[in-house]
């Protein structure tokens, strides 16, 4: 059985691939998004189900025949190309969205070890899907801080 399908978006995919991996078995990233233009027009797609065009390179895997439950963003997106992103899902509102608590992280900048940072990323993003149930229950609209 697969994992629950979310949606990573990170501006180096060296780390969104190691967030992917430390994710499963539990949860599965279906598309990686590396850029806010990219995850303004591909995130709403992949929440309906369907597979973005040219996503032959995508680290995620693919499988989009169980549409996306969650997106996760990393350190790399700022208020404004978040909100960009989100503002493009407005169709899909009941969907959860994490952000990262960088203070959370300043012992281990994104700089630093990409497996380690991915590492440390994942365990509270994992931990916090699984606060809110998400792929389990229904959860409330918003933004969720991990």
């Amino acid at each position: 059985m697969s994992g629950v399908p979310v949606i990573v978006c990170g501006r180096r995919a060296v780390i969104a691939s190691a967030v992917r991996e430390a994710l499963s078995p539990d949860y599965e990233v279906i598309h990686v998004i590396t850029s806010p233009e990219q995850g303004a027009s591909e995130i709403p797609l992949v929440l309906s189900g369907k597979q973005p065009p040219d996503s032959s390179e995508n680290p995620g895997s693919q499988d989009y025949s169980r549409p996306a439950v969650a997106v996760v963003t990393g350190g790399g997106y700022d208020d404004a190309t978040f909100s960009n992103m989100k503002d493009a899902c407005k169709a899909f509102p009941n969907v959860p969205w994490l952000r990262p608590d960088m203070s959370k992280m300043k012992d281990m900048p994104p700089g630093t070890d990409p497996k380690a940072y991915a590492k440390a990323s994942a365990a509270r993003v994992k931990e916090m899907l699984d606060e809110l149930g998400v792929g389990r229950k229904k959860t409330d609209d918003g933004t969720y801080i991990y």
